[in-house]
C-alpha cells in the first residue's frame, strides 16, 4: 500500500519541486541538529521511513564532524 503523501507525486515535475523545497529548507539550517529534524521532516512528504541517520563529514577527509540519529528514538 502507498502512503497518501507518495500518491501525490506521481510525476517527475513533482518530485522534482518537492526536492527543490527540500533543497531550499536545508540551505536555510544552521545547525546540523536542525538539519537532521528538517531532513527528516520534509522526506516523510516525499518518501515512507522508519529511520534517518545523518552523517557530517569534516571538509576534504572522511573524518566524521557529526553524527545524527533521524527525527525520532530508535527501538533497539
Amino acid at each position: 500500500m502507498i502512503p497518501e503523501s507518495q500518491l501525490a507525486l506521481e510525476t517527475d515535475a513533482e518530485r522534482y519541486i518537492a526536492l527543490f523545497h527540500i533543497s531550499e529548507a536545508l540551505s536555510s539550517c544552521g545547525e546540523p541538529e536542525e538539519l537532521a529534524r528538517v531532513l527528516g521532516d520534509q522526506l516523510r512528504g516525499l518518501i515512507s521511513f522508519d529511520h534517518l541517520d545523518v552523517l557530517i563529514l569534516k571538509e576534504n577527509s572522511s573524518e566524521i564532524e557529526w553524527h545524527g540519529w533521524g527525527t525520532e528514538p530508535v527501538a533497539f
